[in-house]
């Protein structure tokens, strides 16, 4: 679950009888880049109480995941057609993050 800067919540899940769609990879940022080259928060500010949530998903097709992942170097996947296929951005400032349990305690060795 996550805050909004808004004040707006919102759960989210990977789970398909939830509602939710396959995931890749889950990435933080407090800054516009990742590295020197690569800008994947390109209208985030540094100190303004806000992070971003990437939720990088399996995207339709290997093209447009790897369309998606060429143009998130420059920012550039911001603008990308369907972009929320591939990676879908959620300002935040609270987050709550829950694993699943299945309850098989044995499975887990207690």
């Amino acid at each position: 679950e996550v805050l909004g800067p808004d004040g707006a919540r919102r759960v989210l899940t990977n789970i398909a009888e939830e509602g939710g769609a396959a995931w890749l990879s889950l990435a933080v940022d407090l800054g516009q880049h990742w590295s020197d080259t690569t800008r994947a928060s390109p209208s985030s500010q540094l100190d303004d109480g806000v992070a971003e949530l990437h939720v990088i998903k399996c995207a339709k097709s290997r093209q447009q995941l790897l369309k998606g992942f060429s143009f998130l170097a420059t920012g550039a996947h911001t603008s990308m057609a369907h972009v929320h296929d591939v990676i879908e951005t959620l300002p935040f400032v609270e987050a709550t993050i829950t694993f699943f349990n299945d309850g098989d305690a044995a499975a887990e060795g207690g």
